[in-house]
């Protein structure tokens, strides 16, 4: 019996140790493991143009019911923002519907606090400026998903933005309701994919939509620089609704939210993402990514191993494993 206690702790010990380093530890890009696992990683010669990264980007894109965000979102925002949509009727209602919904997150974020337990008190939350950046794009998804906009979560590598489809532009545009900033070059506003192209020699403006905070430095801003915008991550859905069902369910079993995260993006509710990185990082990462499901399957083997001895001996405890009396 001791040495089938021992198999046992040696399976336990295996496992946590495998569980703990997917869903902590990040690789020196600042890209966790978990999120590594289930991306799509592209490089920037198999894309040609915008066109090909945004079919990539659609395909499988999980979407959510609109009306499915009413009980989280503000009432009165709502009758505010449904009166701009239904007033304003320039060809730029989209941009001009976009940055209205700027309005009512906080408009003094602490970022103290990031990922807001549950999505009931995501927007509550935000309009009081509690939350990081995380918390505030999902809060302007929410109104603009309602409001019938074409929208994305887009992520650099230590911070997360969205983007909107402008009708009047026919493209996708950028836009940080955390810092209520977007990027703009000659007078054009950008995606992240064309300021992430732009050269050094290139004028790149980043525009401060936020009245109260025009001392803010976004020119210096960590995760608007050059280094950031080396690899992005559009998520692959905005289903936060269906997400938000099955993680309430695993939260009564007291599980951590890097395990709930993991447990979700397994079983394919959760979306996973699509990466946009240079060649060489690519590359790195492809084998980084092929590495570790080498090591999950040889923990399952081991496993595998370490169960059927167990059985074995439960079954023939004399012949399998015998013990001296």
């Amino acid at each position: 019996m001791k040495k089938i206690n021992i198999y046992f702790l040696i399976i336990i010990l295996l496992n946590s140790i495998t569980l703990l380093l997917i869903v902590n530890l990040k690789n020196k890009h600042q890209i966790y493991l978990r999120n590594l696992m289930f991306s799509e990683i592209i490089a920037d010669s198999t894309i040609s143009n915008e066109n090909d990264l945004n079919s990539l980007i659609t395909k499988n894109f999980k979407t959510e019911n609109k009306e499915n965000f009413i009980k989280y979102m503000n009432p009165k925002a709502m009758d505010d923002l449904s009166l701009i949509k239904n007033q304003y009727k320039g060809n730029d209602s989209d941009k001009f519907l976009a940055v209205s919904i700027l309005k009512y997150l906080g408009d003094n974020p602490s970022g103290q606090i990031c990922g807001v337990p549950s999505l009931g008190k995501v927007v509550f939350d935000v309009e009081k400026g509690i939350g990081c950046c995380s918390d505030y794009s999902k809060a302007w998804i929410f109104y603009a998903v309602f409001f019938e906009l074409k929208v994305r979560e887009v992520n650099s590598l230590n911070h997360t933005t969205v983007e909107f489809y402008d009708g009047k532009l026919k493209k996708w545009v950028w836009l940080d309701p955390f810092n209520r900033a977007q990027f703009s070059l000659n007078n054009e506003l950008l995606n992240q994919y064309e300021a992430r192209k732009t050269t050094l020699f290139e004028q790149l403006n980043i525009i401060n939509l936020n009245e109260k905070r025009l001392n803010i430095d976004l020119e210096n801003y960590e995760g608007y620089n050059t280094s950031q915008l080396s690899t992005l991550l559009w998520k692959k859905g905005i289903n936060f609704i269906e997400v938000e069902e099955w993680d309430s369910r695993l939260r009564n079993f007291m599980l951590p939210k890097p395990i709930r995260q993991l447990i979700l993006i397994i079983t394919g509710v959760s979306p996973g993402w699509l990466m946009l990185t240079n060649d060489s990082l690519a590359s790195y990462l492809r084998i980084l990514k092929a590495a570790i499901y080498l090591l999950i399957a040889i923990y399952s083997l081991v496993n595998l191993y370490l169960i059927s001895i167990i059985v074995i001996y439960m079954k023939y405890p004399r012949q399998a494993l015998p013990i001296k009396a």
